[in-house]
């Protein structure tokens, strides 16, 4: 398989996410993908577009960070403790392994509520959409 040039966004987010947000909320769930069976709160991080800047060192990923939990204020702090954590990251140029960094850091959208016919009774769904420019690990 050939080498990649470019970072995988994915696994940056899932390596800058996962285990600063378990440490605050307990049994919370951090993926890529909606589970068959979601529990809460759950919070979806993904690519959801962009392209490269240069495809050599250097990728501009359009990334979507929502939450669902069982309170308003769950959900908001989740997804608003998630922006922070994108922003310190890229203002310290935290840099996970075999993976890389976050070089340029935009709100698109920030978080705000999203409700819904599709979110059940009871749970709160925020939305944030940012811009992310992105290096792979040297």
């Amino acid at each position: 398989m050939p080498p990649r040039l470019l970072a995988r966004v994915n696994d940056l987010l899932l390596g800058l996410l996962r285990e600063p947000l378990k440490a605050d909320w307990p049994g919370i769930t951090v993926g890529t993908l909606i589970p068959a069976r979601m529990t809460y709160p759950f919070v979806l991080a993904r690519r959801a577009g962009g392209a490269s800047i240069d495809p050599r060192f250097l990728d501009q990923a359009l990334v979507d960070v929502q939450v669902w939990a069982r309170t308003d204020s769950d959900a908001e702090d989740i997804s608003e403790a998630a922006r922070v954590l994108l922003v310190q990251a890229w203002r310290s140029q935290t840099v996970v392994p075999s993976v890389g960094s976050i070089s340029r850091f935009r709100d698109q959208a920030a978080p705000d509520l999203l409700p819904g016919d599709e979110v059940p009774n009871g749970i709160y769904r925020y939305q944030a959409t940012y811009e992310l420019a992105v290096r792979p690990a040297l």
